[in-house]
């Protein structure tokens, strides 16, 4: 098994995780980005996504707009998405069947797009394109984006950082909550600083293998902050804890469920 790991170059390096050294599995950019179809460097890599389906495959997204499927086993590519606006993220769909074939899409303008991952077509065009905060004019860059599903909900929640109107809100630290789009039901946090990561906390898995979001995690550069989705005014939870978590600069965030006996809580979150 191997940890992966992407630099600015936009190369893809590997790491035996048994041995904690680099392995010869590289995916060199030259080779993934097709050159008959995008002769360019495609810039660096913002996101790498294993489909919950096929864990034999990559999603390979870089800065300049292009996206790729990536082979492990026939190392090659299999799918290019091509798109004008550079990218800053991109989250693959997680459905009960696990057999999602969509992913999500946010752009330095603001805006998110979704695409399909479709065998059977070599070239995959935009499912759709929308700009949450269009109507207020030119929008600053969305850093991250998740769809989850509660158990009340019908379509998912959106949850996304950032892509706020840059005239008016360029020093605001941001994470909006789509409740409802076609009632226009939009939350946004005003956090007290720089808003590093955020996930979402997710109940064990019930029949079908699904699972319903229960609470937001909000990693800033001062504080953690924790919201309950369950209730829609989104209210923040009372931490356990008066002294802030950053000790020592904290740049990542991860939740650990089902975690062994052996820890006092079947749950972690852990802090790097």
């Amino acid at each position: 098994s191997s940890g992966i790991n992407a630099e600015y170059g936009g190369n893809v390096y590997t790491v035996n995780i048994k041995t904690c050294k680099p392995s010869n599995y590289v995916i060199y950019w030259s080779n993934a980005n097709a050159r008959k179809t995008y002769p360019e460097h495609p810039g660096e890599i913002v996101g790498i996504v294993e489909p919950p389906a096929e864990p034999s495959r990559l999603l390979i997204a870089y800065s300049k707009g292009l996206m790729i499927i990536w082979n492990l086993n026939k190392k090659e590519t299999e799918k290019v998405f091509k798109n004008k606006t550079g990218i800053k993220s991109v989250y693959w769909h997680v459905e009960a069947s696990k057999l999602s074939k969509r992913f999500t899409v946010s752009h330095v303008d603001g805006s998110l797009s979704e695409w399909e991952h479709e065998k059977k077509k070599k070239k995959d065009e935009c499912l759709k394109s929308c700009t949450p905060f269009s109507d207020f004019g030119n929008c600053d860059f969305i850093g991250k984006v998740v769809k989850a599903k509660r158990f009340s909900d019908v379509n998912p929640i959106i949850i996304f950082s950032g892509g706020l109107p840059s005239m008016d809100y360029l020093d605001r630290n941001t994470v909006t909550i789509i409740q409802d789009r076609r009632e226009n039901d939009f939350t946004t946090l005003d956090c007290p600083s720089k808003v590093l990561d955020f996930l979402v906390i997710e109940t064990p898995p019930h029949k079908k293998d699904e699972t319903f979001a229960t609470a937001l995690i909000i990693l800033t550069e001062e504080e953690l902050l924790a919201i309950d989705l369950l209730d829609s005014n989104l209210p923040e939870f009372r931490l356990p804890y008066l002294a802030p978590v950053h000790c020592s600069p904290v740049s990542f965030v991860k939740y650990l469920p089902n975690c062994p006996n052996t820890f006092p809580d079947s749950a972690l979150i852990p802090l790097l």
